[in-house]
């Protein structure tokens, strides 16, 4: 459930993000869109959170370093690489001929095709690391995560800086190669460790479980403070910078906090899930399923609408994200309707 959702805000943060210069700063449409962009922030470090989680829970006891690479390379590599090269093309030969000019292992492995590839990359430098990262947090437990959360809040610090025009690092850094790089997300990816390792003491033990709504109601509020203070704190970065590439980044300190007080709510109050009526549930989960195809395809139905309507009034930005679902969804079950006619049928599992 929360993978299909991830994916849903996802692409509410690359539509408000595309949106913002349709309108004028500081105007009630534009500081919604600023504030939408904000909250759906903690997307990515949930879903590196779950991606941890889940590889600690499968893997902690049983870890066999062959099996477990040639699986995530079979998963994701096929479509990746497919969507890639057709985005490239779109790109290339249709919109800008020779924008998108970098060597081809860049393209590849660090996903330079378009922007939002960069994900990619990032999740298999984790799943490289992953060995070690498991070795490391056995030994140290809650010790290591402290110590990565420390180090993230320094590093975001520097960017900040950086974005802001206070000090000047000493090699080209800016947004997609901040999200491209590792360090940037391995805090929550770590923390999925812990909270899996807790969650299996906790069930070796045979705990009790609590009633847990006194926590959904003070994590909640945590979570809501992070969030409005993560708001203020972008458009006052944009009024003063003007530039609405940096001021909403998630590589701020404030949207670490926010990030991970959201994870932890999330988590704290997973047990509604349970109550949610089967016929939302259904969709979300088959949505879950297609989930990845959806995201390496939605930036290029971004692209291609963009030239029949424009998200420049509420009408419009409300028909633009619904074509954007719609239109990422029918192309995502074509994708899977089509490979499974070819003889490469099984490399292309959704």
């Amino acid at each position: 459930v929360f993978r299909a959702l991830l994916i849903l805000w996802v692409i509410l943060i690359r539509i408000s993000g595309s949106s913002f210069h349709f309108w004028e700063e500081g105007s009630v449409t534009w500081s919604v869109l600023v504030s939408l962009d904000q909250l759906f922030r903690f997307s990515v470090p949930l879903f590196v959170f779950i991606s941890g989680y889940t590889l600690y829970s499968k893997y902690r006891d049983n870890f066999m370093f062959l099996k477990f690479f040639l699986k995530r390379i079979t998963k994701v590599m096929p479509w990746y690489v497919v969507w890639s090269l057709i985005i490239y093309m779109y790109i290339n030969f249709t919109v800008l001929p020779g924008y998108v000019n970098y060597p081809i292992w860049k393209l590849i492995f660090l996903g330079k095709v378009d922007y939002h590839l960069y994900f990619v990359s990032m999740i298999f430098q984790l799943y490289l690391l992953f060995p070690l990262l498991l070795w490391i947090f056995k030994k140290l437990k809650i010790f290591f995560l402290i110590v990565l959360f420390l180090l993230e809040a320094a590093l975001y610090y520097v960017f900040s800086l950086d974005g802001q025009g206070q000090i000047q690092l000493p090699w080209l850094f800016y947004e997609q190669q901040q999200y491209l790089f590792f360090g940037t997300w391995i805090f929550y990816f770590v923390l999925g460790f812990a909270i899996a390792e807790k969650q299996q003491s906790e069930s070796k033990l045979g705990l009790r479980k609590l009633s847990l709504s006194k926590n959904q109601i003070i994590f909640a509020l945590l979570t809501l403070v992070a969030l409005i203070y993560t708001i203020h704190d972008s458009l006052f970065l944009i009024s003063k910078t003007a530039d609405t590439n940096v001021a909403p980044r998630s590589t701020r300190i404030l949207l670490l906090f926010y990030s991970t007080s959201f994870i932890v709510t999330a988590l704290v109050c997973s047990n509604l899930i349970d109550k949610m009526n089967s016929h939302l549930l259904k969709p979300l989960l088959y949505f879950a399923k297609i989930s990845f195809l959806v995201y390496l395809i939605h930036s290029l139905v971004i692209r291609v609408l963009g030239n029949f309507i424009l998200p420049n009034t509420i009408p419009n930005l409300v028909i633009f994200t619904i074509l954007v679902f719609f239109l990422s969804i029918i192309l995502a079950q074509i994708s899977i309707l089509v490979a499974s006619k070819t003889p490469l049928k099984q490399i292309f599992q959704p």
